[in-house]
């Protein structure tokens, strides 16, 4: 079984076929290989194979490409809260005593 990893597809196709065996599945996968470069192979390289033993090789297709995610934005709410709120710093002015009406 001829090591094929890191060639090209093309490449390893023509390998395979030069050792007697026959190509199966290729598979595209995402990797940080070059484009068509294959990163993987089933059977492993240098495991017994007989002629006519099929082989499996995976082909990078890139990289994947990630979307830029926006920070989650804030949620405003108009429902009160349900639960007490707790001041928790002290008032800056004096209370003032409430001004009672004049006894007439």
């Amino acid at each position: 079984m001829p090591n094929v990893v890191g060639n090209y597809s093309e490449t390893a196709k023509q390998k395979i076929l030069d050792s007697g065996l026959k190509i199966g599945d290729v598979i595209e996968v995402y990797d940080s290989a070059d484009v068509g470069v294959v990163v993987s192979q089933y059977p492993k390289a240098y495991s017994g194979a007989v002629i006519d033993d099929v082989v499996t090789i995976y082909v990078s297709k890139g990289e994947e490409e990630t979307t830029a995610t926006e920070p989650p934005t804030e949620v405003v709410s108009t429902e009160a809260p349900t639960e007490a709120v707790v001041a928790t710093e002290a008032p800056t002015e004096a209370p003032t005593e409430a001004k009672k009406p004049k006894a007439e």
